[in-house]
């Protein structure tokens, strides 16, 4: 049996954001395929674990072990903490450190011993490390393990964080790029940053879409009678902020006051309040709601990356409403389900035209509904993954 071990530094469980999605379709696909997985993540960065978290894990049986990275050692001994940690920390930091460009490193010196000591106590067949902010973690590891290496990118970090505080353009890309060429397979969550990465790194660069289940009811679904005209999924990064913000200031009040709008997940707390907007912080199953809606709105005006909500709607035979960064990552950019505009007026018009006209909205869900089966469906999608570990 082949053992992979990834490495996704947040709870997958939460369930609450598009890259958490992709990290338990992996993990999905890994039990579907009876790969012996395990998975390590850390307390160092967004969503910390704790021990209830941890052992709901467990009872999930997505992998078969879990382990925490921590990111320094206790202080309980001070004379220990400096010669088994601090004396390593400070040269670790001055090599790896790239915060004089805009680049994050989050590992420590005692986080990657932690992982590199895992990967002495397992022959592993595949590594699979999530973002090159982590990318340091198999430094070298060639030394002493033959693990094929695998990066999962989930977005292109030059684009991403061009607010950083030190950002430099062209230092912060060659950084990018060098830490991916580390790896033996970079794996992009879109097809633009497939192209991308492909010009500038050597090896095998692929595209490994979101994968979703097809639909019980099938597409395209009768969706006449359903309460919500549009649903609006998001959680409540920045990019998402400012996505809410520009939807309800300049796009809301140019539609019908009778459009009813279902908006879920955390940014429903930044929703206009309005008699028609429902809000639902949390749901146990999004398709639910997805199945109460005629159509999906994604106001999106920044970030990068093919976004998992687009994906979740036209799995579900919806249209979406989406401005062009909605579009992103997605391999066709007409003809796919998604109407984009991104000026609040055009935005506007494209949804009352969905919603008034019944011979288009019908075209774009057969689009939609194409779309899904020709490069997201759960299926497809694995036939692609089982080239990739031999299954």
């Amino acid at each position: 049996m082949k053992k992979v071990l990834y490495f996704f530094p947040e709870n997958p469980l939460e369930r609450n954001a598009g890259n958490k999605t992709r990290a338990l379709q992996l993990l999905q696909y890994f039990r579907d395929r009876k790969l012996a997985a395990d998975l390590m993540s850390t307390d160092l960065w967004l969503s910390p674990w704790n021990s209830e978290d941890v052992e709901a894990f467990r009872r999930s049986k997505l992998a078969g072990d879990i382990r925490l990275m921590e990111k320094k050692p206790e202080k309980n001994n001070l004379i220990d903490y400096f010669f088994n940690y601090k004396i390593h920390q400070i040269p670790y930091r001055k090599k790896f450190d790239k915060s004089q460009i805009g680049m994050h490193s989050h590992a420590t010196w005692y986080s990657r011993s932690t992982f590199r000591e895992l990967v002495r106590q397992n022959e592993y067949d595949y590594i699979i490390i999530s973002y090159i902010y982590w990318a340091e973690l198999i430094h070298d590891i060639r030394s002493f393990s033959k693990a094929r290496t695998i990066i999962d990118t989930h977005d292109f970090m030059t684009s991403q964080c061009r607010q950083n505080k030190h950002f430099q353009l062209g230092p912060f890309f060659e950084e990018e790029i060098s830490r991916l060429r580390i790896f033996d397979e970079i794996w992009t969550i879109s097809v633009d940053e497939q192209y991308l990465f492909s010009r500038f790194c050597q090896g095998n660069v692929r595209w490994v879409p979101p994968m979703l289940d097809a639909p019980a009811v099938p597409l395209p679904a009768n969706t006449a009678g359903r309460p919500y005209d549009l649903i609006y999924v998001a959680s409540d990064n920045p990019h998402n902020l400012i996505a809410a913000d520009w939807f309800f200031k300049e796009v809301h009040p140019r539609l019908p006051e009778q459009v009813r709008i279902c908006v879920v997940g955390k940014i429903s707390s930044h929703a206009a309040d309005h008699p028609n907007v429902i809000k639902i912080p949390f749901a146990e199953n999004i398709g639910e709601y997805y199945d109460q809606s005629k159509a999906a709105v994604c106001p999106i005006l920044s970030g990068t990356g093919t976004k998992i909500k687009v994906v979740e709607a036209i799995s579900h035979g919806l249209p979406v409403v989406c401005t062009t960064r909605g579009t992103d990552g997605l391999p066709d950019k007409i003809n796919n389900g998604c109407l984009a505009a991104d000026d609040p007026q055009d935005f506007a018009r494209n949804i009352s035209a969905l919603l008034a006209n019944t011979g288009f909205y019908q075209e774009q869900v057969n689009l939609a509904a194409a779309m899904f089966f020709s490069h997201f469906e759960k299926n497809r999608c694995y036939q692609e993954l089982d080239e990739i570990f031999g299954v």
